[in-house]
């Protein structure tokens, strides 16, 4: 009896033991099962706070470019000063209506200080308190919830762009049009760029890259802080980048897709002139043929325009809407753009040259300049192309030099067009089965060009025998903003970036 009471007094003290740890570990799941209850609500309230705040951010960045003084603050200093009035209240607007039980006196906005944000941004940061229910028996009475955001809108400085490809990668499509690669290279080029590459495409290295080399070999160099920026990778190849690029960037949206087409009503644009002993020619495609000259006239071209070898045509300031049929320049002749009250210098066309082009017939000035707008009239795709062994000298559109073109009427006078050179349509948009238009500009020695080539869904390339083969150089003020770019042969390019040359765009959007 004894020995079988000492059996159960023991295992009874086994159970007595057993209880308090168990109570012990109990408390100890339930505790932490109550913290990942209140810190689940924690994350769930700032998920909430930074909507709130990303919308507070977009909604303050809208009204940066608005008002006077423009910026975030009225203080332009480096660091800014404190937000505008009108900054402010769209920030607290826009974060009562996602919270309306916030409290309106703490968000809190500022306008950002560093090279790239300098009063062209907004910061607003939201704080708040998720209370601790079940975490106060371990005393944690509420968890801190803080958010903010920073949008932008406006020019950076040092957003200095000679190249933007807008191509977003289509890994369906076929091949050669799916984005991988958006910039290629091909040949043995040099290409020099004063203004930064950038290229919108996300296809990974392991695709072919966002930009590659085809064949032989190319050097790619930046100068004056300019570099290549990508969204996916890139296949180097023989391909020699200094520096090298950087991967990993945020898509950027079509910097110039707030503009109007040329085509719209209120522009009131009209046929072009056609002289009377042209006037068969204006009816469908305007041709000019071999040992031709011709002054041309802003309008709009049914059929477009083709100039045969030998023929030379200078446009007068203004639009060009090339309405079905593109623009053909073929190789031996040339095509100029002048300024208002151009006379072939004296009045005969056989006599003149473009050896005074640059500082007579269209000089630097702002007095002359053109604007080629493209597009599909009835299905009819038409490329621009400047053959190779074309001369190709034109400078951009400007609005008071073409407002002056009365000549004929279609005279225009709009800001937003400023420095845009070429225009390929946006639409239609590219598709798997049905890419827009190439726009391919060669040239044979002769090539000075200046301004933006806006194609937002178009290839552009440029090459062959530009400025010759063997290493010669084409100097270049130009801008490529397009869905790809290809660029080859065996010529040096020298993209320069002057910003009073080109089409100017700000960056809008959520930074951080």
């Amino acid at each position: 009896m004894n020995a079988q009471h000492a059996s159960n007094s023991g295992r009874e003290g086994q159970r007595g033991q057993v209880l308090p740890v168990f109570i012990i570990f109990l408390t100890a799941i339930l505790l932490t099962a109550s913290l990942l209850l209140d810190a689940s609500m924690a994350l769930l309230m700032r998920r909430d706070y930074q909507n709130a705040a990303d919308a507070a951010a977009l909604a303050a960045a809208n009204v940066i470019q608005s008002g006077s003084p423009k910026g975030c603050s009225a203080v332009n200093t480096n660091p800014p000063g404190p937000p505008r009035a009108a900054v402010v209240s769209a920030a607290k607007a826009s974060v009562a209506k996602n919270l309306p039980n916030y409290d309106l006196d703490s968000v809190m906005v500022s306008c950002p200080g560093g090279p790239m944000y300098n009063n062209i941004s907004v910061q607003v940061s939201l704080h708040g308190d998720s209370p601790g229910f079940f975490s106060q028996v371990a005393g944690i009475e509420s968890f801190a919830v803080d958010t903010r955001a920073v949008a932008i809108n406006g020019f950076p400085p040092g957003a200095r762009y000679s190249v933007m490809e807008l191509d977003p990668y289509n890994p369906t499509w076929k091949n050669g049009e799916r984005g991988c690669p958006s910039i290629l290279f091909s040949g043995g080029i040099t290409a020099i760029y004063e203004g930064s590459l950038y290229t919108n495409s996300a296809c990974p290295a392991s695709a072919g890259g966002a930009m590659a080399v085809n064949g032989g070999s190319a050097t790619i160099q930046f100068n004056n802080g300019a570099g290549a920026y990508m969204v996916g990778g890139y296949n180097p190849g023989t391909l020699e980048i200094d520096p090298l690029p950087y991967v990993g960037a945020r898509p950027l949206a079509d910097p110039l897709a707030v503009l109007d087409p040329p085509t719209n009503a209120s522009f009131g644009l009209q046929a072009a002139f056609c002289p009377p002993t042209y006037a068969s020619r204006c009816n469908s495609q305007y041709k000019l043929g071999s040992g031709h000259r011709a002054i041309l006239y802003p309008g709009i071209y049914p059929g477009g325009i083709d100039l045969g070898s030998g023929a030379v045509a200078v446009m007068t300031p203004g639009v060009y809407v090339m309405k079905g049929g593109g623009l053909n320049v073929q190789s031996g002749a040339a095509l100029y753009s002048v300024k208002n009250g151009f006379d072939w210098n004296g009045g005969d066309p056989d006599a003149w040259t473009d050896e005074n082009w640059d500082t007579q017939d269209c000089p630097a000035d702002g007095s002359c300049g053109v604007l080629i707008y493209n597009y599909d009239w009835k299905n009819v795709k038409e490329n621009i192309n400047f053959q190779a062994g074309a001369v190709t000298k034109l400078r951009p559109y400007r609005p008071a030099a073409a407002a002056a073109n009365t000549v004929h009427g279609n005279a225009t006078n709009e800001e937003t067009w400023r420095n845009v050179l070429i225009w390929q349509a946006r639409d239609p948009a590219p598709t798997s089965t049905a890419p827009q238009p190439e726009l391919s500009l060669q040239g044979g020695g002769n090539v000075s060009l200046t301004g933006t080539v806006y194609a937002p869904g178009a290839l552009t390339s440029m090459g062959g025998s530009s400025g010759g083969s063997g290493g010669d150089n084409v100097d270049l003020t130009i801008q490529f903003i397009s869905w790809d770019l290809y660029l080859h042969g065996s010529v040096n390019f020298h993209f320069y970036y002057r910003q009073d040359d080109l089409a100017q765009f700000p960056d809008y959007g959520l930074v951080e």
